[in-house]
């Protein structure tokens, strides 16, 4: 497990990240590994265009994540002991924040904030070992997002999303690494439901 901390954006007093620790070194913004990171990303838009890429073996379509933060809450009426919640309450999600490497594409997320482009999905991934095997332990999944803010500091991309919705999946294992399913919790934050 790598270790984080959680540090303050500049130019956002209120927003803190938890963040990996310092990866880098001087090449180009890939960053170099003889095995994938913790947490990685891929971002595409409603084409499936990838706005991602790195240099790690079976995963370059995907970014290293180096920090993120996103808090979904649920808005009750004053009257906590109504029966009906869902339909006095309606369930939010914050702006979605990752920070990522500075590479190539960086320019092309600046770009569809620029022009309003609809992100499709952002796939967030934890990998991790069980034995030998490499696996996803957790997947997120964003749809419908759109790009708010892009802020670069120095090596590092700050971009922040609205999210439209969101599936959060836990992935089981059996001790050789085979797949037994699957735990999953999702909302559409546009309709106001569970999917």
């Amino acid at each position: 497990m790598s270790s984080y901390t959680v540090i303050d954006i500049p130019g956002l007093s209120q927003l803190k990240i938890p963040k990996v620790g310092n990866p880098y070194s001087e090449s180009n913004g890939q960053l170099p590994y003889s095995q994938p990171p913790e947490w990685m990303v891929q971002i595409t838009d409603v084409n499936g265009n990838i706005f991602t890429s790195s240099t790690v073996i079976k995963y370059e379509k995907f970014s290293e994540l180096l920090g993120f933060y996103g808090e979904g809450s649920r808005y009750t009426s004053p009257h906590i002991t109504n029966s009906s919640l869902h339909t006095s309450a309606a369930v939010r999600h914050s702006e979605l924040a990752l920070i990522i490497p500075v590479t190539d594409s960086t320019v092309l997320l600046e770009q569809a904030m620029n022009v309003g482009t609809v992100i499709g999905m952002i796939s967030i991934i934890h990998l991790g070992n069980v034995g030998d095997v490499k696996v996803t332990l957790q997947q997120i999944d964003y749809k419908t997002c759109y790009i708010q803010k892009h802020q670069q500091m120095i090596n590092e991309l700050l971009i922040r999303f609205t999210v439209g919705a969101k599936d959060n999946m836990i992935f089981m294992y059996d001790p050789h690494g085979n797949n037994k399913g699957k735990k999953i919790a999702s909302y559409n934050f546009l309709t106001n439901q569970p999917k």
